[in-house]
């Protein structure tokens, strides 16, 4: 799903989807359309950003996911659960692993 935003007056005439109105800070953007967008495909995503910028627009949203990279979890090497849950044990490295880590500073 994409949002649009325009600035300047609001132009008459019908918009793909869902039309609506958002109170900004600036009372010169306003929420036009929503609009279904298959975001798995790079090249619609890359197509819309490129027509957007030509226009003068700002989208908003999820505009394309590679649903075949890592999550950003395992790219960190991250636990599965939250850091406040996890007990003494888990949260502090071993002599070995302080010392690993301490000589990539040295």
């Amino acid at each position: 799903m994409v949002d649009l935003l325009i600035q300047g007056p609001q132009p008459a005439g019908e918009y793909l989807g869902e039309k609506a109105e958002t109170a900004f800070k600036r009372p010169s953007l306003k929420k036009l359309a929503k609009q279904e967008l298959d975001i798995t495909d790079r090249y619609a995503a890359m197509r819309l950003l490129n027509e957007s910028k030509k226009s003068n627009e700002i989208l908003t949203g999820l505009f394309y996911i590679d649903s075949k990279s890592e999550s950003l979890n395992d790219t960190l090497n991250m636990v599965d659960g939250s850091l406040a849950f996890l007990n003494e044990k888990e949260l502090r490295p071993t002599k070995a692993q302080w010392n690993e880590i301490l000589a990539d500073f040295v």
